[in-house]
């Protein structure tokens, strides 16, 4: 069987509403160690969907807090999904949040195809990604981040397939 995929959003999923707002780069120690157990239990691969994935400084932030839980840098994450930017005609104008990231997730796959499971953590209501894609797609409650029932539901597919 392939190495399963999580797609990563990281604000609201590895911290809360209220951290993002009083410091934008801050993660929850607790978060991250959910992550990790998720990440270390099945074996999967992180893939960055999130806006983080655009800043270096964001991103070292996140090694950082992935080396703390015993993530190593070089095998943790295997890649980020694409930006669409109404800079190159990528994203349409007008176009939502969640219909771009949908399209971001659909074209990383589309480019790297795989029968691995795949599941997608995030805040925005991605639930359409399901109809596309055969990803699983798990909302995160962004006053919460991830919760233990998130990765529970997280575990149960990417150990099945389904």
């Amino acid at each position: 069987m392939q190495q399963p995929i999580i797609f990563l959003d990281i604000d609201g999923v590895l911290n809360t509403d209220m951290m993002f707002t009083a410091h934008p780069s801050t993660l929850h120690p607790k978060l991250v160690k959910r992550l990790a157990h998720l990440i270390t239990s099945t074996g999967a691969c992180v893939v960055i969907s999130s806006t983080w994935r655009r800043d270096e400084s964001y991103m070292e932030v996140l090694h950082d807090h992935f080396a703390k839980v015993g993530l190593e840098r070089g095998s943790t994450i295997k890649g980020f999904t694409p930006v669409f930017s109404t800079l190159d005609n990528t994203r349409k104008c007008g176009e939502s949040r969640e219909a771009v990231r949908v399209r971001e997730i659909a074209s990383y796959l589309s480019e790297n195809p795989t029968e691995a499971p795949k599941v997608i953590l995030d805040d925005l209501n991605l639930k359409e990604i399901e109809e596309i894609t055969d990803a699983k797609f798990i909302k995160c409650n962004p006053e919460s981040g991830l919760s233990e029932r998130d990765v529970d539901e997280a575990l149960e597919h990417l150990r099945t397939g389904g």
